[in-house]
């Protein structure tokens, strides 16, 4: 099973590895969910006093919004 193995490795080095996947669409979809998350956060926090006011609720209250 090791000789199977060491050949699989030998092939590998030989013909150099090439990844299944793109690494920039990785990367392209890793920073747009980050960035989604930002400005969702961004909106909800700047949208909170007025939530809070609507709904008259103390500001501790209104935090959950952010926590959920």
């Amino acid at each position: 099973m090791s000789d199977a193995v060491a050949q699989d490795r030998a092939q590998i080095e030989a013909e150099g590895w090439h990844p299944g996947h793109n690494p920039w669409i990785i990367a392209l979809t890793v920073t747009m969910a980050t960035f989604m998350e930002v400005l969702d956060t961004s909106i909800a926090i700047v949208s909170l006093p007025h939530m809070a006011g609507n709904l008259s609720v103390c500001k501790d209250q209104s935090t959950w919004v952010l926590t959920s």
